[in-house]
């Protein structure tokens, strides 16, 4: 769910966006790139993963 969120966020709008992210293994950033990229294949909308390079 927090996934398909944020995804539609992103498509929804050009502001920034903020999410809390607790750290696992690797730094809490990583693992939210890790995480909605994975979502955005999940939803089949990676079209909107060019907005996490801003």
């Amino acid at each position: 769910m927090g996934g398909a969120l944020v995804l539609e966020l992103l498509r929804r709008t050009d502001d920034d966006i903020v999410a809390l992210v607790r750290p696992g293994d690797t730094g809490a950033v990583e693992r939210f790139r890790q995480s909605i990229r994975h979502a955005a294949r999940l939803y089949e909308a990676t079209d909107v993963l060019a907005k996490l390079d801003r």
